[in-house]
């Protein structure tokens, strides 16, 4: 009797390690596919950083216009995408006419255009603009000037995220930032698009995630009351294809003028894939970002 008592004590605690063993094995195998699929992409990134002023007719005592560019772009990556996706990276940064140009010329060419603009005013009367009080200038002490600068955010996954950044002042009261996000799948070369990834209902329902971001941050009782703190109408606050992503979420962003006022500013949020999630398709290329 004594020793069926210990063999049945034995094998239980044979058993409840068995199963320990096994918990910690699929914990580690899980623990171990979600860093494999989250592991860093293998591209490397170089930048320029450059900045430039210009006094009309030459003369420090004038009017000026000054301009920064802090571009950082990938520099190392797989033959088949670099390319690709260093034209993506200039033509989001520079605009369309600069896609096929390589970072070092797409700066100087889009450094020169910005002198040439403000240097055409040199060919008007002479009388006209040379005298500073022609020209508002703001605490800078420009009359105009750009601020350009982009930010890697993710790079994991096959997927490369990041945002461009645009500070400028061309006179007036006030500077105007914008700042456009991108996401690119490098299993395609391409930027992701929104209908690439929308499921059933998703630019509803994202629609209403992002209007109840809005009027929690804005600590309002109803969406409606937006309207009252300088927004447009609700109808215009939806996904709008200009967004990044992480490791947690999608990041939406509406610039100025774009859901309201001025006033307003730039607009941010942050919507977590749990939620996120729900509204994709069945093909959708970010679910591999989550288990």
């Amino acid at each position: 009797m004594y020793i069926r008592v210990e063999r049945g004590g034995y094998m239980k605690k044979v058993n409840l390690l068995f199963w320990v063993c096994i918990l910690y094995i699929l914990v580690s195998v899980r623990c171990n596919t979600d860093k494999m699929n989250m592991k860093e992409n293998p591209i490397h990134f170089d930048s320029i950083q450059v900045a430039e002023t210009y006094y009309l007719f030459d003369d420090t005592t004038k009017a000026g216009c000054n301009i920064q560019i802090s571009f950082t772009f990938p520099d190392s990556a797989d033959n088949r995408l670099l390319k690709p996706i260093q034209n993506i990276f200039v033509e989001q940064f520079f605009g369309d006419s600069f896609k096929n140009l390589s970072p070092e010329q797409a700066v100087l060419k889009y450094i020169k255009q910005y002198i040439e603009g403000f240097k055409s005013v040199e060919s008007l009367d002479h009388d006209t603009v040379a005298n500073d009080d022609e020209y508002y200038k703001d605490e800078s002490g420009y009359s105009c000037y750009a601020r350009l600068k982009d930010h890697i955010l993710f790079n994991r996954s096959d997927f490369l995220s990041f945002t461009v950044e645009l500070l400028s002042y061309e006179g007036g009261a006030h500077s105007s930032k914008s700042i456009y996000g991108y996401v690119i799948d490098l299993k395609t070369g391409e930027l992701l698009q929104e209908e690439q990834f929308a499921g059933n209902e998703y630019y509803s329902r994202i629609s209403e995630i992002l209007i109840d971001s809005i009027v929690k941050s804005n600590e309002v009782e109803k969406p409606e009351d937006l309207e009252n703190l300088g927004y447009n109408s609700l109808s215009d606050i939806h996904p709008n294809n200009n967004f990044t992503i992480d490791d947690k979420g999608i990041t939406y962003y509406f610039n100025e003028n774009e859901i309201g006022g001025t006033m307003l500013g730039l607009t941010q949020i942050f919507i977590p894939y749990e939620e996120f999630k729900l509204y994709l398709n069945e093909e959708a290329p970010l679910k591999t970002l989550w288990r």
